[in-house]
């Protein structure tokens, strides 16, 4: 289902689609994970390694238990900055580069905004993270 797997980011009140996505889906002729495959995810495995606080948050999230509340002001982090100390450069990066997406349409009236994966395809891109992360007795994807 396209929808399903493409559909989950939300920018004003709008939600929409991957275009990478959806626009390699209708040449292929096959729904299969495509805008994962466009970059490499180990500065997001090496952070996560680092941070035991930050993996478990991305777990929780992946399992569907939890959204990840940061404050809008949190999400212009940038490196160097003392919101990237606090894991918020993590998360902003997750944010643009797709992974994850806002829960609801921002309605300005809040301070804060809650994320989560945006579609199957990110979910499932997620997953691949968490096991590049480690294996055995402290994998967040049993």
């Amino acid at each position: 289902d396209l929808k399903a797997k493409y559909n989950g980011y939300i920018v004003g009140d709008t939600r929409l689609y991957n275009p990478w996505s959806v626009m390699s889906c209708l040449e292929g002729k096959n729904v299969l994970n495509y805008w994962a495959g466009t970059g490499t995810v180990e500065n997001i495995i090496e952070a996560l390694r680092k941070d035991f606080s930050i993996l478990s948050k991305l777990a929780s999230v992946w399992k569907g238990e939890s959204t990840i509340p940061i404050e809008i002001e949190r999400l212009a982090a940038y490196p160097g900055s003392e919101d990237s100390v606090l894991g918020s450069l993590f998360w902003a990066v997750l944010l643009q580069t797709g992974y994850l997406s806002l829960s609801e349409p921002f309605d300005g009236k809040s301070s804060i905004v809650d994320l989560k994966i945006a579609n199957l395809e990110m979910k499932e891109a997620v997953r691949q993270i968490l096991e590049g992360v480690g294996s055995g007795s402290r994998s967040c994807v049993q």
